[in-house]
């Protein structure tokens, strides 16, 4: 099969025409987005926030204005959204806001080089092939909102997560491990979608608890100690293809990540070297180390076969390379694909039993 994929990327359809280009946000992800747009020759405008985010405040050069002033100033536009967001609100806002302009959500990289998606080339279609047949449609519009960033075809392939949780049919003697675990917020998603607990039995068998950033960590402690959870282990490691000391840059939230510019030194671990008894889940958000992650958990995928959730929107076509990493490491996995509600698309998982 020949994938049917748009051949315009987002950049390219901004700078060929002639509206106005304006940006809507301020942040980490604006700075991204124009740095984006100077190197492939998009004016921008101006830039605008929600009206009750507005103080006369500069950003990046530009004095930011309110939804209400863009409206009267602009009647017609190109809008860059450039900021990320699942809140139920803001994304309604986005979608009456497309009734007045075009609207962009253009989906970059968040870690390592931000590539084409076009660039994987042949790799695109080998992928298509590793999905389960339910998951192909999503692929492909997911595929064609990378490109263009029109969000459209990011909706068509958005899902509710109790759906994916479906296709992972949990049990009561579930041995979770939650590499990525943050503050707790995965382990209350996990027992939300355990069976409900049967009188004298336990909920599940076992947790445990993967997290590198030292405050996080300190949150992660704090949650399960005050919510009395039983049988939960936690380790303050990151994960590897390898055991290894590690520069690691430790931002405060979700956000912490590897890199060869950290400001500290983190002690990285196979999964493999961690955990020695069977796992039956293991889901990972690794903040884009997901493949090297995977890797040093080849005797756990080959032995123990657990169901996996692995994030797979980090870098630049992770969705593409990071199932033929599972299928490499056992090739029995059936993998599907699921992205949730976000803009952009933030909220992309490989599931595979």
């Amino acid at each position: 099969m020949t994938l049917q994929l748009e051949t315009i990327e987002w950049f390219q359809a901004a700078a060929g025409q002639s509206r106005p280009v304006l940006l809507y946000g301020m942040g980490n992800g604006a700075e991204k987005i124009l740095r984006k747009c100077r190197d492939e020759g998009v004016a921008v405008s101006g830039l605008f926030a929600s009206d009750a985010f507005v103080r006369g405040q500069q950003f990046a050069g530009f004095k930011v204005k309110s939804y209400s002033q863009i409206r009267q100033e602009y009647p017609e536009a190109l809008v860059i959204i450039a900021f990320g967001t699942s809140d139920p609100t803001v994304l309604e806002r986005i979608t009456a806001m497309e009734q007045d302009y075009t609207v962009l959500a253009p989906d970059l990289a968040l870690f390592g080089e931000d590539r084409s998606i076009l660039s994987f080339g042949d790799e695109l279609e080998q992928a298509y092939g590793l999905y389960e047949p339910d998951s192909r449609a999503v692929y492909i519009n997911l595929l064609n909102y990378k490109i263009t960033g029109k969000l459209p075809y990011l909706r068509a392939a958005t899902s509710p997560k109790e759906e994916a949780y479906d296709l992972l049919k949990l049990g009561p003697k579930e041995v979770y491990v939650d590499a990525g675990a943050y503050d707790g917020d995965t382990i209350r998603e996990f027992l939300e979608h355990l069976p409900p607990a049967q009188e004298g039995f336990p909920q599940y068998r076992r947790i445990i608890a993967i997290e590198p950033e030292a405050k996080n960590f300190r949150k992660l402690q704090h949650f399960t100690e005050g919510s009395g959870l039983p049988d939960v282990q936690l380790v303050n490691a990151a994960l590897f293809k390898e055991k290894a000391s590690l520069s690691f840059n430790a931002k405060i939230g979700r956000g912490a990540f590897l890199t060869r510019q950290g400001n500290k030194v983190v002690q990285a671990e196979r999964l493999d070297d961690l955990v020695h008894e069977p796992v039956t889940l293991l889901k990972m958000d690794v903040e884009g180390v997901e493949k090297e992650a995977l890797e040093g958990s080849r005797r756990i995928l080959c032995q123990d076969k657990p169901r996996l959730i692995i994030s797979a929107y980090h870098r630049s076509g992770d969705l593409v390379t990071l199932p033929q990493v599972i299928k490499a490491l056992n090739p029995a996995y059936k993998i599907a694909l699921r992205q949730h509600p976000y803009i952009p698309a933030w909220d992309t998982n490989i599931y595979a039993w």
